[in-house]
């Protein structure tokens, strides 16, 4: 069966990406994610019916060395977070300037 996706489906998974694309390089991707889509609609035609579910290649829980525990002297206190902060406001929050914009 054969999968095919045209330029506008291609510029809307593009755009949902944030990937832009020349008109040449999305006319050759066009055809590697059509290709892509055929051997994953290959892979759904397998029968997995008797396939049992392997989660892990091996038992992970005979491989934990130690239990999680909490050292008390370990624990920070409020301050110890904001030692190097530059400005705090008055709810004790570190105040920043933009680091990442919308676009």
């Amino acid at each position: 069966m054969s999968v095919h996706i045209n330029l506008k489906q291609l510029k809307k998974i593009a755009e949902l990406a944030k990937l832009s694309f020349s008109d040449d390089e999305l006319d050759a991707f066009a055809d590697e994610f059509s290709n892509i889509l055929e051997y994953i609609q290959q892979i759904n035609e397998c029968d997995t019916l008797d396939i049992q579910d392997l989660h892990h290649q091996f038992d992970y829980k005979a491989y934990v060395l130690q239990h999680d525990t909490v050292c008390v002297d370990d624990i920070l206190k409020q301050e110890d977070f904001f030692v190097n902060a530059t400005e705090r406001n008055e709810g004790g929050y570190i105040t920043t300037s933009q680091i990442v914009s919308k676009n």
